[in-house]
């Protein structure tokens, strides 16, 4: 669960854990700031606060009753008169936060702009050209790495080495003939086709494929007639039929042809001297790929939801199109298929992507980690939709700052004093700042500030609900719980997840999916034996949905009832679906004693054959014949032997109960 950042006041014996007398330093030190942003990226979601003697509270959370109103004031200048505009919408967790039209939708007719006026998305297309592609790719019609003359042919003479993975992610190296295009029209409006016939006669490679990044809206029109050629279907129908359709986009639809009906259209303006002028016309309106999608906001949330599913593609498909991609020197470069991903501030991961063409300025932004998103769709080609939207994150998620504290960075460094600025739940600064004119402010002079602790390990599955103080666990400086230990987990997580949210804890938590719940779940009373092939493909649905739900992964107790009575085989083929979700396994292992180490073997096959990492819990060589054996059980570690298969490097001493 990820929730707002906290701060905790409490009151320890030794509140600042270090014997030196005297108030430390305050320290302007950038080599410092870098070492504690690290350290709170790595660890700390929620900061603690230790104090002598004082009471103190929560941080301002980032939902304040005129949210709403700031996010609309940013739209102002658009939302009097005749002027085009915009409209918005900004999504967290499903939930539309906020939505709304400003401007008109056509200036000759007054029609307003609402949230379901269609506009043209210009270069915000492309994900749709993506997802199209990733759709076929998937159903194994194609491959991203099929050379483009085996789909088009007619392009031979720019080489065999071009790939569909080049074209998405603008390193094919095509030439834009979009004003060469332009003038040999004439009157006439071409097609996409019409388009690669032009190019198959004219210009010449700009770099061979994959040398650099050039973004081309020629290599994105190539791909829509690959889609083309390969589904027997035009462009705009394998949209309807794949995308579309299936998502309930009713208003979106792919502009191929002079007479298309776009319902609620909105028309494109530019600002002209005394006032505005439509914009809305281009010879190559009709060329597809690239661009030429119409949209609304309200179609987009569907799109946007869709991207948190397997309802278009596979997990791992998306995985691949939000990964950068890798130059032949080996350096990568931050886009995606049809995706930016540069950062913003420090809300975690970005996919985001822009778009303009003729009177349209189009963005979309989404924080997958947050499941947060702006949608802005405009008709005026001047409008900055990409700097509206970091505004809009910046209402949702305002800076704090902890001033004065005595920082306890946990490098093993002397205490400082300095402020903590936080993005969200991220550190993003530390030293001697200046305070921004809306930064909520927490003075913490006389506090020590300190990274939270992860508790890797816990059966607060219960506790939590019936405790959500979970004073236990603050009192310690715990500020994240992992739990689903062992085999035993809360089912359905989505449920339990759900009840979290609805009450809040003081504390993070995280929960693995227990092997031993999902086989009771499958297998009821009649455990004590292997489970067949069918009851194990029903715990993989099972788990499928447990992870769907948010689970880390996989957890087993291999040394209790169900799970001792498992095969190895099964927790492989429940671990393959863990690892399809980019989960880990964590295992109580089968023996703690006299079969210590075909446990340990176990444990480092099921990583290595399902492809994922591998975390031993309650490890210790606990018969006395094993003691001495450290150096062989940190083996382990050593990559050559168990190559494939990922292994945490810590592990604790002979003879104590530990994890690795």
């Amino acid at each position: 669960m990820k929730r707002p950042s906290r701060v905790i006041i409490i009151n320890p014996e030794n509140p600042a854990g270090d014997p030196k007398a005297g108030r430390p330093p305050r320290r302007r030190d950038h080599v410092k700031q870098k070492r504690v942003r690290k350290l709170g990226l790595i660890l700390m979601t929620t900061a603690i606060l230790v104090s002598a003697g004082c009471g103190g509270g929560d941080v301002p959370t980032s939902r304040s009753p005129d949210t709403a109103e700031r996010v609309a004031a940013l739209f102002e200048d658009w939302s009097a008169g005749d002027s085009p505009g915009a409209a918005v919408m900004v999504i967290e967790d499903g939930e539309i936060l906020f939505d709304g039209g400003f401007g008109l939708a056509d200036l000759e007719s007054r029609t307003p702009i609402t949230t379901d006026s269609a506009f043209r998305l210009a270069s915000v297309s492309k994900q749709f050209t993506a997802v199209a592609v990733m759709i076929l790719a998937d159903r194994g019609e194609l491959s991203f790495d099929d050379k483009l003359v085996d789909y088009l042919p007619e392009l031979e003479r720019f080489g065999d080495e071009i790939t569909l993975r080049d074209l998405m992610t603008h390193l094919g190296g095509l030439p834009d003939y979009y004003d060469a295009l332009t003038e040999e029209a004439g009157d006439a409006m071409p097609t996409t086709e019409q388009a690669m016939d032009f190019l198959a006669g004219w210009g010449e490679p700009l770099f061979p494929a994959g040398d650099r990044y050039e973004y081309s809206n020629p290599g994105y029109e190539m791909l829509a007639l690959v889609v083309e050629r390969v589904s027997g279907q035009s462009f705009g129908q394998f949209l309807r039929e794949t995308v579309f359709g299936p998502l309930g986009m009713e208003n979106s639809i792919a502009f191929e042809t002079v007479d298309t009906k776009i319902h609620n259209r909105a028309y494109g303006y530019s600002r002209a001297d005394d006032g505005f002028v439509l914009n809305d016309d281009d010879a190559l309106n009709l060329i597809v790929g690239s661009g030429g999608i119409y949209s609304t906001v309200e179609d987009l949330y569907l799109w946007d939801q869709a991207l948190y599913t397997e309802k278009l593609v596979r997990r791992s498909t998306l995985n691949e199109a939000w990964s950068p991609v890798i130059l032949n020197d080996g350096e990568s470069y931050p886009y995606g298929f049809g995706w930016g991903l540069e950062p913003y501030g420090a809300l975690g991961a970005r996919v985001s992507h822009g778009g303009g063409w003729v009177g349209f300025s189009t963005f979309i932004d989404r924080y997958p980690e947050r499941r947060f998103s702006v949608i802005i769709l405009s008709n005026l080609d001047e409008f900055d939709g990409e700097k509206i939207a970091n505004q809009i994150a910046d209402i949702y998620f305002p800076s704090t700052v902890i001033t004065n504290a005595t920082v306890v960075d946990g490098t093993g460094e002397p205490r400082f004093v300095a402020d903590v600025r936080f993005e969200g739940d991220r550190i993003v600064a530390v030293g001697d700042l200046e305070i921004g004119v809306d930064e909520q402010v927490v003075d913490a002079a006389g506090l020590v500030l300190a990274p939270g602790f992860i508790d890797t390990h816990s059966h607060a599955d219960d506790g939590i609900v019936e405790h959500p103080d979970a004073l236990a666990a603050i009192s310690q400086g715990i500020t994240t719980v992992v739990v689903g230990q062992d085999g035993g987990s809360k089912l359905p997580l989505r449920d339990f997840f759900a009840e979290l949210e609805s009450r809040p804890p003081a504390v993070n938590v995280a929960s693995y999916a227990g092997h031993g719940t999902v086989r009771d779940t499958v297998m009821g009373k009649d455990y004590a034996r292997p489970a067949t092939s069918e009851e194990i493909e029903r715990m993989r649905g099972v788990l499928e949905t447990e992870m769907k739900a948010g689970a880390l992964g996989l957890s087993t107790g291999l040394e209790y009832d169900p799970g001792i009575y498992s095969t190895p085989e099964e927790v492989v083929e429940l671990a393959k679906v863990a690892a399809s979700f980019g989960g880990r396994y964590i295992s109580h292992i089968r023996s703690e004693d006299r079969r210590f180490w075909e446990a340990i073997d176990e444990i480092l096959v099921i990583g290595r054959e399902a492809g994922l990492p591998v975390q031993a819990s309650h490890l210790k060589l606990a018969l006395r014949s094993l003691h001495g054996q450290t150096d062989r059980l940190l083996g382990i570690h050593r990559p050559e032997p168990h190559r494939g298969c990922r292994v945490a490097d810590r592990s604790d001493r002979a003879g104590s109960s530990g994890r690795a």
